[in-house]
């Protein structure tokens, strides 16, 4: 290798660690409990991602999009074990008993995320986008750097992946 190839290497290496601390700190920001700090949620996903058996990210929008469906599923699994904790164990609930506490963030944006998942299955391309612009916090620029999408393209995805989510979670 050339020094030039391991300083493209290295300079990438960081931009798209900065990009996955930035969607930390974005998924996060919906959290209310401080029980991952960016640099901790990063390292989990990476975990995760690396020890998939196939990754398919083949581009850095493609990578950055799973790492943030990544994220959000750490966190909503670290939900759903405090929100089972919180319940007895084969005894009657009696409702008197229990403390009622606001939910976290992630408690209640769980619907949405599941929507998310349901577009993801029907199209990959406007699920992509959506996390991109909402879960990554990407600008509508960014993300036609990021995805090689034009412009109109990324709006157009957006406006149909929203008009679905909408209708996934209408009750």
């Amino acid at each position: 290798m050339t020094p030039h190839t391991v300083d493209a290497a290295g300079l990438m290496a960081d931009r798209l660690h900065r990009d996955l601390g930035r969607i930390a700190r974005c998924h996060l920001a919906r959290e209310r409990r401080g029980e991952f700090e960016p640099s901790s949620l990063v390292s989990e996903t990476y975990l995760r991602l690396a020890g998939s058996a196939r990754l398919d990210a083949t581009t850095d929008a493609q990578f950055l999009a799973l790492a943030s469906v990544c994220m959000g599923r750490l966190l909503i699994d670290n939900a759903r074990r405090r929100c089972a904790s919180k319940r007895p164990q084969g005894l009657p609930v009696d409702v008197s008993d229990l403390e009622l506490s606001a939910p976290s963030g992630i408690e209640r944006t769980l619907p949405v995320r599941e929507a998310l998942q349901q577009l993801a299955v029907r199209d990959a391309r406007r699920a992509t986008v959506v996390r991109l612009r909402f879960f990554a916090d990407l600008s509508l620029s960014e993300i036609t750097l990021r995805t090689g999408l034009s412009l109109a393209t990324v709006k157009r995805e957006l406006k149909a992946g929203l008009e679905v989510l909408k209708e996934l979670l209408r009750p």
